[in-house]
């Protein structure tokens, strides 16, 4: 379309840039984020959430497409005020109208791509919180069997200790230690 309405220098200026672009670009590129997101997602068992990366991945495609279309439509606009135009499947319709109804699609697309990123995040946040109750509740078993165990005392009872000692005590930690190296050293009748 618009190679057409070029001279041939300028037509071969164009396919040239292009070519050598083409021939600078590297062959080998690193794997893509996709595909290490794919791998990783195939490999994890913990049912955590992952971003949607090919919506994402649509999403902006769609806007880059459309903001290209409005690009298009600009500089047909500015370049040929005149009424003369380079995309003569353009020239039918009305510019200022067909600009305002590409930025309202662009705006579309924009806000589709950040309601796909709230989803994501209210997901991913879901899961974070599911994830910090289970730890909680765990931390909480292994607490309670430190405790069973002796080898973790409760502030009352480390109070008590305190109260029932010759001397004041300076080193909490200093207490604590000692207390479990008797108890390690009584066997398992002194705990």
């Amino acid at each position: 379309f618009f190679l057409c309405s070029l001279g041939a220098p300028q037509r071969s200026f164009l396919v040239n840039r292009v070519l050598r672009w083409e021939q600078r670009r590297p062959r080998a590129l690193a794997m893509r984020f996709g595909k290490k997101l794919a791998l990783r997602v195939m490999d994890d068992e913990t049912g955590a959430p992952y971003v949607s990366h090919k919506a994402m991945k649509e999403a902006i495609n769609r806007t880059v497409r459309e903001l290209r279309l409005y690009q298009a439509h600009l500089q047909n606009a500015e370049a040929w005020p005149d009424g003369g135009r380079i995309l003569t499947d353009l020239a039918d319709e009305d510019d200022g109208e067909k600009l305002v109804e590409i930025e309202r699609r662009v705006m579309d697309c924009d806000s589709g791509l950040f309601a796909i990123v709230d989803e994501d995040i209210a997901r991913i946040r879901g899961h974070l919180r599911d994830q910090e109750a289970r730890l909680v509740a765990e931390l909480a078993q292994v607490q309670g069997r430190f405790l069973e165990a002796g080898l973790l005392m409760e502030e009352s009872q480390l109070s008590l200790l305190e109260r029932a000692l010759p001397t004041d005590v300076t080193d909490r930690v200093e207490l604590c230690r000692r207390v479990l190296e008797l108890r390690i050293r009584g066997g398992p009748a002194a705990a």
